[in-house]
């Protein structure tokens, strides 16, 4: 459980940053979110309590009564306490999906077809309930496509599923405004701007000098 994180595109548009923790970085690895991201989160989500998605506390290593304020907000969606604590070997298993993918996929698809109706409405309320946030309801089209999208953003953070919609929505969240800026231009609390070059992997250079005929993904 020794290690360092280092973002990939999966991750990194979920403003995802990385450091070494010196006090603790051996026992939390790097991965965390900004305080911006965590902090848009609606005040009432339960999403964003400490010991929910998010930790920014831990036992000390050498003394488990004593808390160690960790500096930040580290990922506590994959923490696993008996691994860090006692074996120092996980037997969790990294999720693919999700139930709540599948209810917001569903949401957000039968939106598309035929707008606001019972059963969108239910799919995404029943991400938001477990939330302890109210139900939406009333919205347009329009309307109710953002919200779903929020909660996207909200709920799957940290799951290599963010840069994904990023890139099929052409969109990214603005914590600023809580609506959805263009991929291309969109810019980070932290200080990066997204380009055309963030849209796709790069062809492996090794494929490329074994076919000249290949042109290089643009922007590598």
């Amino acid at each position: 459980m020794k290690h360092r994180s280092f973002p990939d595109p999966g991750n990194r548009s979920l403003f995802l940053t990385t450091r070494i923790f010196l006090p603790y970085s051996a026992e939390t690895g790097g991965i965390y979110a900004t305080a911006d991201f965590v902090r848009s989160y609606d005040a009432a989500d339960l999403r964003a309590k400490e010991g929910q998605f998010f930790f920014t506390e831990f036992t000390n290593q050498d003394n488990r009564n004593l808390k160690v304020d960790l500096g930040g907000y580290f990922i506590y969606k994959l923490f696993d306490v008996t691994a860090q604590t006692t074996t120092a070997n996980s037997d969790l298993n990294w999720s693919l999906i999700r139930y709540a993918d599948i209810l917001l996929v569903y949401a957000e698809a039968a939106n598309e077809v035929s707008g606001p109706g019972a059963k969108v409405y239910d799919a995404v309320n029943q991400v938001r309930s477990r939330a302890t946030l109210p139900a939406l309801a009333g919205l347009s089209k329009d309307q109710l496509r953002e919200a779903i999208w929020r909660e996207r953003w909200y709920e799957l953070c940290f799951e290599n599923i963010t840069w994904f919609d990023m890139v099929r929505l052409r969109k990214a969240f603005n914590l600023t405004t809580k609506g959805f800026d263009n991929y291309v231009g969109h810019k980070f609390s932290y200080g990066p701007v997204l380009t055309e070059r963030e849209l796709l992997f790069p062809i492996p250079s090794t494929e490329l000098r074994n076919n000249p005929n290949l042109v290089p993904t643009k922007g590598y």
